[in-house]
């Protein structure tokens, strides 16, 4: 860019050399005619004075006519003196002298007139002659300076031209350049579409998780609920297993002390036994005595050799009062037994009951500790894919991090892409200005280029109708003055042959200025369009960006709170199987 500013700025010194060269060619012109001019009047008016003198001799003819005159006034000057000598000799001749001194100083007064006319238009003509030497060494000198300068800015346009054609390839190079940033930038906006798509989709799959994370942890929710009746129902049904675990406890030990009894009292019975077989011996020995008692025992052969020593104090009764103690201690005996036998019954019966019920707790306590068991394997699994989800949501936040990373990035280099944006607007609108500029510069100087050529052109026109007049009036002296026409002509052909060659020039880079300016201006309206192109674009990628940040920023309070509630329902699941583990292990 800086080079096609350099190269235009060179091109507007060109141009404005180019119109300094045009004012000295007007100026050269004008003086060359005006030349011509002098020199015309000036032949004129030697070939209307007489034709005997010529152009390079005028001053010594003159010189030579102002001696005769001088002569002839001195031979003049001698005869009035012998007139008046005459005159004084005579006095007739005086009218007549008088006459021919009027006469004579008549022609005097002319002839000094006319001398000093003639002295007059020599010196003028010596004047012109050495004006127009001088004017035609300027000229010359003019025109060497003009060949050199020429010579010179052509080398410098040519210079110029080749730093045209350089800053033209380096503006293609920048313009290829753009171009693959552009297809760069539209590369990178395809990425940006396929991750903003992916990032839609993992959004999606993150709401379609949550919402199933959500609706887990709601029935993860009921069965802890639920859970939480069966373990207060439980809880009852092991209080009351406790309760009848004590009663069971307390049942043992009634058992265990009716049992003591049962033993004791069969040992008593036992010793009763042997008692009544001691009494039965004795009854049997009073039966003989008293001969009217029934039977006591319907098989005393059956009991076990007695003791009889437990009975001895009963040998020292009477016969009667020993009977009746005997059949009162029997009945009581009997009595007991009855009891005793009724009381073992009903403590087998409710050792049975006793026993079924511990069977069916143990059953139920099994089938608990089963479903506990299964349970704990449920809440297990539940703890491992809540694990897995942390995993994964772990893994997701660190490719959000990595994707928020690579948004940040993408900003900022879609930040950087706005500046350079701004940038090549600015530029562009600098680049669009100076071009404008020198348009308007081109314009102005083109008018002003046109009203030269205009007014040279009628000047022209002018002059070569009042040439034409002088050459019919000086015809008859151009025999004289051919040869510095001819040589005019020439260097007049010359220089209209170089101001042409300077005009073409002139041209050519104007038609060369033209060129570019059109370029320049297709190719700013490209860079308008691309410019605009990418303007609409950052600005979609812009809302789209901001879309996708508060899409992730609610995306992200969401993640938090089903993290925070997963958090509380793994404290809450953590703190249930620690209870659990804690009643199993009391159990």
């Amino acid at each position: 860019m800086e080079s096609i500013s350099a190269s235009r700025k060179k091109i507007g010194c060109v141009r404005q050399e180019n119109a300094c060269l045009t004012l000295q060619d007007e100026q050269l012109i004008s003086d060359l005619d005006a030349m011509q001019y002098e020199m015309a009047t000036s032949k004129s008016q030697v070939y209307l004075r007489g034709p005997r003198a010529g152009v390079h001799n005028n001053v010594v003819v003159m010189s030579e006519q102002i001696r005769q005159l001088e002569a002839e006034l001195e031979a003049q000057a001698k005869e009035l003196k012998a007139a008046e000598l005459r005159a004084e000799c005579c006095q007739e001749a005086a009218a007549h002298s008088d006459i021919v001194v009027a006469t004579l100083t008549e022609e005097l007064s002319t002839l000094r007139e006319e001398l000093e006319n003639k002295t007059a238009l020599g010196k003028r003509a010596e004047q012109q002659r050495n004006q127009a030497l001088e004017n035609a060494e300027k000229l010359k000198e003019a025109f060497k300076d003009y060949k050199a300068t020429i010579s010179i800015k052509l080398k410098r346009v040519m210079e110029s031209e080749n730093k045209l054609k350089g800053s033209l390839i380096e503006c293609d190079r920048e313009k290829e350049e753009l171009e693959m940033k552009c297809t760069e930038l539209e590369r990178q906006k395809a990425e940006h579409r396929q991750t903003i798509s992916q990032l839609t989709e993992e959004v999606k799959q993150f709401k379609a998780a949550a919402a199933r994370l959500q609706a887990q942890i709601e029935e993860a929710g009921h069965k802890a609920s639920h859970l939480e009746r069966q373990l207060m129902e439980r809880g009852a049904e092991c209080r009351d297993v406790a309760s009848l675990r004590r009663e069971l406890e307390d049942l043992r030990a009634v058992t265990h002390s009716q049992e003591q009894k049962v033993a004791q009292s069969q040992k008593e019975a036992q010793l009763s036994q042997t008692e009544l077989a001691g009494l039965e011996a004795i009854l049997s020995l009073l039966h003989l005595r008293e001969g009217t008692l029934g039977q006591i025992c319907a098989s005393p052969c059956m009991l076990p050799p007695v003791d009889y020593t437990g009975a001895a104090h009963l040998m020292k009764l009477k016969p009667g009062e020993g009977y009746q103690q005997l059949m009162r201690v029997l009945q009581s005996k009997e009595a007991e037994r009855l009891k005793q036998s009724n009381l073992i019954e009903r403590l087998q019966d409710r050792l049975s009951r006793a026993q079924e019920e511990i069977s069916s707790l143990q059953s139920s306590m099994a089938q608990r500790a089963s479903h506990y068991q299964s349970l704990h394997t449920e809440l297990l699994d539940k703890l491992k894919q809540a694990t897995d989800t942390e995993k994964e949501l772990k893994k997701k936040k660190a490719r959000v991090a990595a994707l928020e990373k690579q948004l940040q990035e993408k900003t900022s280099a879609y930040s950087l892409a706005a500046l350079k944006n701004t940038e090549l607007e600015t530029q562009l609108q600098e680049k669009t200005s100076s071009i404008q500029h020198y348009q308007s510069l081109l314009t102005k100087k083109q008018r002003e280029y046109q009203q030269s050529l205009e007014k040279c052109q009628q000047s022209h026109s002018h002059q070569f109708t009042e040439q034409q007049q002088r050459i019919q009036m000086l015809q008859l002296s151009l025999e004289e003055v051919h040869p510095l026409v001819a040589e005019m002509e020439q260097e007049l052909s010359s220089l209209q042959r170089e101001r042409d060659e300077a005009q073409r020039t002139a041209l050519l880079l104007q038609n060369s200025l033209d060129q570019l300016t059109q370029e320049k201006q297709v190719e700013v309206r490209q860079n308008e369009e691309f410019l605009q192109s990418f303007k609409e674009q950052a600005a979609r990628s812009a809302a789209k960006v901001c879309e996708l940040q508060s899409s992730l920023s609610a995306c992200r309070k969401e993640m938090n709170s089903y993290l925070q509630q997963i958090e509380e329902m793994k404290k809450n699941y953590e703190t249930e199987l620690e209870r659990n583990k804690e009643k199993v292990q009391c159990w």
